[in-house]
């Protein structure tokens, strides 16, 4: 028969049998795969995961953003500021040149009046595209009758900056003087003249030979409106100069 001490070895080497089949089993179904409620809910987790990613990258993509928008609105701010330095600029100057005047069939001297003509002008950039005109201009007309004229016009011209060329389009509105200048009270029938409204669109092109100073051919075409003896229309071309400041 065996002893007590041998059968307390048996018993013992069976509970550690025992404990290891065990421990091998719940090894086992540690490592299968989960169930269907587990796989369903595994979309859950993931997104979980990536709102809190998410959250996480959100303070970074904010500060990408301003970073961005900063980048963006600096070099804006630089341009403006450039653009605005030109924007003020003033352009005093003046020309001379050939002025015509087509009179009304009333007027009291009949057929083209055809003369010399004159202007000074100021202008002031509103924009880099865009320059308030005010304009002084003047022509004398010589022949048996004598005609002279005189006006003020303040408009808007639409300028196209092209390296040193600058082309320039606009429209003016004003008062305009046309006179006899000879003693018409003799003719009952003569109308000797008087202020019209004048009604313009000034064109040219200057070329800029520095930041301060440029010259241009420069022409206006227009009508003297609400005179006695109808509307006239008038024409001057000519040469001009001016000099340029305020950057």
């Amino acid at each position: 028969m065996p002893q007590r001490g041998e059968l307390r070895g048996v018993v013992f080497k069976r509970r550690t049998h025992e404990s290891t089949s065990n421990t091998g089993r719940l090894t086992q179904q540690e490592r299968k795969p989960p169930h269907n409620n587990a796989a369903a809910e595994s979309p859950r987790d993931l997104q979980k995961v990536l709102s809190i990613a998410s959250m996480r990258a959100l303070p970074r993509q904010i500060s990408i953003f301003f970073g961005a928008l900063v980048g963006l609105v600096l070099p804006t701010l630089a341009t403006t500021q450039d653009a605005s330095a030109y924007e003020r600029q003033f352009h005093l100057g003046g020309g001379l040149g050939y002025s015509l005047v087509i009179p009304s069939q009333t007027f009291a001297v009949q057929g083209p009046l055809q003369g010399l003509g004159a202007q000074a002008h100021l202008t002031y950039g509103l924009s880099d595209t865009f320059n308030l005109l005010v304009e002084l201009d003047g022509g004398i007309f010589p022949g048996t009758t004598t005609v002279a004229k005189v006006g003020a016009n303040v408009g808007v011209g639409y300028v196209v900056d092209v390296l040193r060329w600058v082309p320039y389009i606009g429209l003016m509105a004003g008062g305009t003087g046309l006179f006899v200048t000879n003693d018409c009270t003799t003719t009952e029938t003569l109308n000797c003249g008087g202020p019209r409204l004048s009604v313009a669109v000034p064109f040219g092109l200057d070329y800029q030979f520095s930041r301060s100073f440029a010259v241009g051919v420069a022409g206006k075409y227009g009508f003297l409106l609400l005179g006695p003896e109808g509307a006239h229309q008038a024409l001057n071309a000519g040469l001009r100069a001016e000099y340029i400041w305020g950057y």
